[in-house]
């Protein structure tokens, strides 16, 4: 959760708006994963469950590296903008 957390607090506009839709699926997901992994459970078994679980969490992995790359190279080009006072 930080990651997530963090990269909406870097965006300045409207962050009480992100972070009350992160609660809100964060939430959501609490409530409802456990019900959709006892229907899957029951329909396919616990490896094919295990694997499918590895295969999102690297996915996961993955586009909260690339979106944290983002916003670095972003925060790094506001910085040059912005003019040194001596």
């Amino acid at each position: 959760m930080p990651a997530q957390a963090a990269l909406l607090a870097e965006e300045n506009t409207d962050s009480i708006t992100n972070f009350s839709l992160l609660a809100m699926a964060s939430n959501l997901g609490f409530a409802i994963g456990p019900a959709i992994g006892g229907i899957l459970v029951s329909i396919t078994g616990y490896a094919f469950l295990f694997v499918f679980s590895a295969i999102m969490s690297l996915i996961t992995l993955l586009m909260t590296y690339q979106l944290s790359e983002a916003t670095y190279h972003l925060a790094k080009q506001k910085q040059s903008l912005i003019p040194d006072k001596m």
